[in-house]
């Protein structure tokens, strides 16, 4: 022991710590920073990935793994634990025995909303980036808000804003059937179900779960219009308090007149056929147009002034791993995005292409779960505009087409309909066969689940060595 720094070690012993039980996927990052934001040391009996953990650690969160300790620490005050953990779980029986508090990630994002003015996100990628954009101008307007994302941004600092203000807002990263368990003060919809523009079947479970006179459900913004629902079902709703969004005519909030700028996209906002602002983003696509506009519906229900939202949102740059430019090895220009469902991979290879013209366009995509083989229909309409495709199998996949029918099978007839497509079983053998056919002048898309997105990051740490070899 180090006598002459006796605070030190003091300060350090009894600092407090939190364990986290078999707690992955999106609910983990966000979760374990506000622990750590609050000066809570972390351990889990599971850690996650190399990539994530290396992310986790820039924003500040390192997680011991907790297999090395013996028991729970002596400081430990509370235990987060998956939802598949049982009660008869050896952590979970040591907790019970001392006292400590039990909780699961998402009863833990229930109290945190529930104990401020709640924002809830649901659906899918798009969630993650109107979850950001609304706490990026609650931020930018003084409101000091608290902020769980799925997905980290660098201007809230990662994946959690541990603001002190009125405010919180979650992207959730659970069911839809959930989320009325939260009681929000508002909720917005961005996705139910596969489709990007939502299906009827969809909706009918969603607004079920909204019912008019459910005064727990808070008011809801929906991604959609009124044809979605069965004739006069529409009716039955308060328009106060249940709003359609969309770039359609007749949604109560409506995005129109799209237009390219030099650095972005610029539209205009209408609530109910009347003018409220027009917003000119630093991003592009048609996606982040309709999230920028359910961020303008949210801040707008929340009494932002229209100036405060339109200059926040012309000012957000956007998740990581959302069409991010990651610098160029060998004259091939990098790109990573999250997309791996049809209707966002369609639309950021096309902005891959309008961005880069005619430059030879390598898409690599790994998706976490693709349909049956015989309904691959809407990726190959999504990948037919790159020169090259990788399709690598799932994360977590065992290395065999056999295991893995479906991304073989997109490879296949890919190749059938005239793009030029191979398949791969892992990240290695995707970098191994990029390494032999990229050349100068070529663009390469990382697209979808898992570590893909570290295909870049390889690429990049041979910079150093190829200079040296020089």
């Amino acid at each position: 022991m180090d006598r002459s720094r006796p605070g030190a070690t003091k300060t350090r012993a009894h600092r407090p710590h939190a364990r986290v039980v078999d707690v992955g996927g999106r609910e983990l990052p966000p979760l374990a920073q506000a622990l750590a934001a609050a000066g809570v040391g972390l351990s889990g009996t599971s850690v996650p990935p190399a990539p994530m953990s290396g992310l986790l650690r820039r924003y500040g969160v390192h997680i011991a793994r907790g297999r090395r300790v013996q028991g729970l620490p002596t400081e430990t005050c509370l235990l987060v634990h998956g939802a598949a953990v049982g009660r008869d779980h050896p952590d979970r029986l040591r907790a019970l025995r001392r006292g400590v508090e039990q909780t699961t990630p998402i009863a833990w994002f229930q109290a945190r909303l529930r104990s401020r003015l709640g924002v809830l996100v649901a659906g899918g990628r798009e969630a993650g980036v109107v979850a950001a954009m609304i706490g990026w101008v609650l931020t930018r307007a003084g409101k000091d808000p608290l902020v769980l994302l799925g997905s980290p941004s660098p201007q809230l600092g990662g994946w959690a804003r541990c603001g002190t203000g009125a405010h919180a807002v979650a992207e959730w990263p659970a069911s839809l059937a959930s989320v009325a368990e939260v009681g929000p003060r508002l909720t917005v919809l961005m996705r139910v179900g596969g489709d990007p523009w939502m299906e009827r079947a969809s909706w009918t479970q969603a607004r079920r779960q909204y019912p008019a006179n459910n005064a727990d459900a808070g008011d809801v913004l929906a991604l959609g219009h009124p044809s979605l629902v069965a004739e006069g079902e529409d009716a039955q709703r308060d328009p106060n308090r249940f709003a359609w969004l969309s770039l359609q005519r007749g949604s109560d909030w409506w995005g129109a007149d799209l237009r390219d700028t030099e650095h972005g996209t610029r539209f205009r906002v209408f609530h109910r056929g009347r003018f409220v602002t027009e917003v000119a983003l630093q991003v592009r696509g048609v996606q982040q147009v309709v999230s920028a506009l359910a961020a303008v519906a949210a801040c707008t229900r929340l009494e932002v002034p229209a100036a405060a939202v339109r200059e926040g949102l012309e000012e957000f740059a956007g998740l990581s791993r959302d069409f991010e430019r990651r610098g160029s090895f060998r004259g091939v220009t990098l790109v990573d995005d999250a997309s791996e469902e049809p209707g966002p991979v369609r639309e950021t290879v096309a902005q891959a292409r309008q961005a880069f013209g005619r430059r030879r366009l390598w898409v690599v995509l790994s998706v976490s779960d693709l349909p049956a083989p015989g309904s691959l229909d809407r990726y190959l309409d999504a990948l037919a505009a790159a020169d090259q495709v990788v399709v690598v199998a799932p994360p977590g996949e065992a290395a065999t087409p056999e295991r893995d029918p479906g991304s073989q099978t997109l490879a296949e007839r890919l190749n059938t309909a005239g793009v030029p497509a191979r398949w791969e079983a892992d990240l290695a053998g995707a970098i191994s066969e990029l390494d032999r056919h990229l050349e100068p002048g070529d663009v390469l898309l990382t697209l979808g689940a898992g570590d893909v997105g570290t295909i870049a990051d390889a690429f990049i740490r041979r910079l150093p060595r190829d200079r040296q070899g020089r």
